[in-house]
């Protein structure tokens, strides 16, 4: 039992560590990961209240603008400074384009260039709470302590296992025979030789009983 809970364990925690460190190679040049047509956003203020609240994990798929049209919910990235950033949410009010550029104006007053459009509403999803987690797991001493560290004492313990079973054999087939699966495998081997013996032996006459019956027959005969 306690190899299953411990394989399931270490199952788990592999599909997070891949999952993580994906999110981190997919990082784009505002930080935020890109898989396919979606963005990965980690909210990380209160400016998206009262629809999105802090530590909120958004998942926007990306939209063309032939499928944007007024009054669509959109995302975009709102840069503060070279190092910081936010994405704003707000109702498209109009667009306009100008040669190949698209400028979208929205509620608020504020316009936005076509290459800062992450996506709209229709077809993003949220995930609560998820982001607070996410957002210790991809930093620098969250990644290092959960995912290397982790992933290093793990590994260790599989190479210690495998030095014990190559210096003590006996001690590996010891285990493997009080596994229930093994036990139950050899109580079935040792009935099917009980069943096949006794199918195949047969009664033993000793020399007195024959002679004995024999004596019988001839008395009758007379």
């Amino acid at each position: 039992m306690k190899r299953v809970l411990g394989t399931i364990f270490f199952i788990l925690y592999a599909i997070m560590a891949i999952f993580v460190t994906v999110l981190l190679l997919s990082y784009n040049n505002y930080n935020c990961s890109e898989l396919g047509p979606y963005t990965f956003y980690i909210v990380k203020d209160d400016t998206m209240e009262p629809n999105y609240k802090l530590g909120d994990l958004l998942v926007i798929k990306s939209a063309s603008d032939k499928n944007i049209s007024e009054g669509d919910m959109l995302y975009f990235y709102d840069v503060i400074s070279k190092d910081n950033y936010i994405v704003n949410y707000q109702k498209l009010m109009f667009k306009t384009q100008s040669s190949r550029h698209i400028t979208y104006t929205v509620e608020d007053g504020s316009s936005y260039d076509s290459s800062y459009l992450i996506g709209k509403e229709d077809g993003s999803f949220v995930i609560h709470g998820l982001g607070g987690v996410l957002s210790v797991l991809e930093s620098r001493w969250g990644y290092l302590f959960f995912v290397v560290i982790v992933s290093l004492l793990f590994f260790l313990q599989e190479v210690f296992e495998l030095i014990m079973e190559v210096r003590h054999p006996e001690n590996a087939e010891k285990e493997n025979s009080d596994h229930p699966k093994a036990k139950t495998k050899k109580n079935v081997k040792s009935k099917t030789t009980t069943t096949s013996t006794k199918r195949t032996t047969t009664p033993k006459i000793t020399k007195t009983e024959a002679e004995t019956e024999k004596n019988q027959n001839d008395t009758g005969m007379m």
